[in-house]
């Protein structure tokens, strides 16, 4: 069997597909396989063995999540890791200190202090998060757009 990552490969877009060819399977006098992606982009190829399927399908999803085509970015890895971490704090810290701004100006004491003094941290960790989400092509841009 082909060694692949079925995590890289099952993302979504390029799922598996694996198909009996029954005009090929008549005229060969046994059965063919071809392999199939959901994609749609799968480039034709003659049905043989299940192996040469998987071989087919595992070309062509090497080809599309492979490292993308783009032009490597100036700053390297590592910054944008770190200007992605530094980003993360200044939205955890400003979630922090609005919550406190906020329990101070209305002059909030005991569970409504405790609870808005809670919900900053909490809403500067989901801003993080988004913007975790929203950055990952532009941090570790490693697959093709297809």
């Amino acid at each position: 069997m082909v060694n692949y990552d079925r995590f890289v490969i099952d993302e979504g877009r390029h799922e598996p597909q694996f198909v009996i060819d029954e005009d090929a399977s008549t005229a060969a006098g046994e059965a063919q396989h071809r392999a199939l992606c959901s994609c749609g982009r799968l480039p034709p190829h003659r049905p043989d063995t299940p192996q040469q399927a998987w071989e087919a399908y595992a070309a062509h999803a090497r080809r599309c999540l492979g490292p993308a085509a783009r032009p490597a970015s100036r700053v390297s890895l590592g910054m944008r890791v770190a200007l992605l971490f530094l980003g993360c704090m200044v939205l955890w810290g400003a979630g922090w200190a609005g919550a406190v701004s906020v329990a101070n100006t209305l002059d909030l004491a005991g569970g409504a202090d405790l609870a808005v003094r809670a919900a900053g941290p909490l809403v500067g960790f989901a801003s993080a998060g988004l913007l975790m989400v929203a950055m990952r092509r532009f941090i570790a841009p490693t697959r093709a757009d297809v």
